[in-house]
């Protein structure tokens, strides 16, 4: 009976990650088509008032989507009012919020010495409460696997965005293009959700079952704010110490490799928080899901990311046009710090097995140490600057598995095994097709014989090694196809 169940549970977890993989990819590809055309368009400057104003936006999301979602997803039994007091409170907390922004944001566009950022903030403030409509249903949505949906949404929302994006900016409205065509992807997307969800708040509510459910989110709200917090504090410094044009250019470079990992990483930590939530009593498959994902994370992640790092002036120079060259040192900077995320999924189990105030502690300290490299390296220039959140990054994640080891039993020397294949035929396959920069191809003619190369490089070096992760991922496409075919057929 158990052993079914796990296997039931094994082909949910597999197909949400393929939806939630699906949705990811499909709007971070439609995303990424919209950048580049306006990219084109706009100025650097435009993408720098917009990464000044994303620490508001971001911290405003964490109160509306991160304080209670983890508990809906992870609380083995949620009732109707324990819902529908969430979803009252969220619209109560945002409008406060949008209140709090509108009063700064004169404050905030004197001491950055931008004026439009008076509007522009209290504009872009708007997709707080446009978000605070469809959390609970997105929230339902994960604690039910139910990715598909997600997946329409996202589509929906982010083709909206493009249309409207390219038409304004066409039209010369400059960084409004951007912020009008984000409130718009918001506004289809919170639509579409719940319509397809499909769940109403009933008129109850309950103080005394917010302040249960909060007892265990409330570790995980404090580590997504100071997450929403430190993720965007370099933009606060790069904007103030340098101006909005260098920003627009850390802007750009830092969204390429996130784009990515956000695409990857992201589905698998969203999908792995839930399944893991499910069998959250059985350690031995906790431990094996775990192990899994970090090694499939890391096989995909680790080759996008230093093959990134290799094209990363072809790519730029050939979507983007010559002036935006200088946020290739950017990209690669980030690129490379990309590669610690799939080692995030060691958190989302710590969360899983409801050890939230573990994660908290890992993170403060994370955040202390991440925020002191800032300070520090932010005297020197404006590389090292960028290079500081790396080095703060690595610190934790060699901290993180020994507290992973005493808790999970997942020892150091297994957590290494379990990646290093993969980073090091990934580095091989970097290292080999770095020297066709130096032969002076066409940016685009550079790119096309750098990935295929690269790719059939990894591919090879997969199969020679015999890569565990390679070799789960063509059975598991080997069975899908079959069962596919089996169901045509009959």
């Amino acid at each position: 009976m158990i052993m079914n169940q796990n296997i039931e549970h094994k082909n949910k977890t597999i197909l949400g990650f393929i939806w939630r993989f699906l949705h990811n990819f499909g709007v971070q590809a439609i995303s990424l088509f919209i950048q580049i055309i306006i990219a084109r368009i706009l100025l650097p400057e435009a993408y720098g008032i917009i990464a000044l104003t994303s620490i508001f936006t971001s911290v405003g999301m964490v109160f509306i989507h991160g304080a209670f979602s983890a508990s809906i997803i992870q609380k083995k039994q949620i009732s109707q009012l324990e819902l529908s007091s969430i979803f009252y409170l969220g619209i109560v907390v945002s409008i406060f919020i949008i209140g709090i922004i509108a009063f700064i944001s004169p404050m905030v566009a004197a001491f950055y010495e931008e004026p439009i950022l008076v509007n522009v903030l209290r504009i872009q403030s708007l997709t707080i409460l446009i978000g605070s409509t469809y959390t609970i249903h997105q929230s339902l949505m994960f604690r039910n696997m139910e990715y598909k949906k997600g997946f329409i949404a996202g589509i929906i929302g982010i083709s909206f965005q493009g249309v409207i994006g390219i038409y304004l900016a066409v039209q010369g409205f400059g960084v409004w293009s951007l912020v009008y065509s984000m409130l718009a992807n918001q506004v289809i997307t919170a639509l579409t959700i719940i319509l397809l969800v499909r769940w109403k708040p009933s008129k109850a509510f309950s103080i005394s079952h917010l302040i249960d459910l909060f007892s265990y989110s409330s570790r995980i709200f404090i580590i997504n704010l100071m997450n929403a917090i430190y993720t965007n504090v370099i933009f606060l410094f790069i904007g103030k110490l340098y101006d909005s044009r260098t920003l627009g250019y850390y802007h750009k470079g830092y969204g390429f490799p996130t784009l990515i990992m956000n695409n990857f990483d992201g589905a698998m930590n969203n999908v792995l928080f839930s399944s893991l939530s499910r069998i959250q009593d059985q350690n031995e498959e906790s431990l094996n899901v775990l192990r899994r994902s970090m090694k499939i994370s890391m096989y995909i992640s680790a080759p996008a990311m230093l093959g990134l790092f290799v094209i990363a002036e072809p790519l730029v120079l050939f979507l983007l046009t010559d002036k935006w060259l200088p946020s290739v040192p950017f990209l690669q900077i980030v690129a490379l710090g990309c590669l610690i995320w799939p080692l995030s999924a060691r958190i989302q189990a710590i969360n899983a097995i409801g050890r939230s105030d573990v994660s908290l502690r890992i993170n403060i300290l994370l955040r202390v140490i991440g925020v002191a490299l800032i300070v520090i390296f932010s005297r020197y220039n404006i590389y090292l600057l960028v290079l500081s959140t790396i080095i703060g990054e690595v610190i934790i994640a060699f901290v993180t598995s020994f507290v992973v080891k005493n808790m999970l039993g997942y020892t150091l020397k297994k957590q290494v095994l379990d990646i290093f294949p993969n980073v090091l035929i990934a580095s091989i396959m970097a290292a080999l097709i770095w020297p066709i920069l130096l032969l002076g191809y066409s940016p685009f003619l550079t790119l096309t014989i750098q990935m295929s190369l690269g790719f059939l490089i990894y591919i090879f070096l997969s199969w020679l090694f015999k890569i565990e992760s390679f070799i789960y991922l063509i059975d598991q496409m080997k069975t899908y196809f079959k069962d596919y075919t089996q169901k045509r057929s009959k």
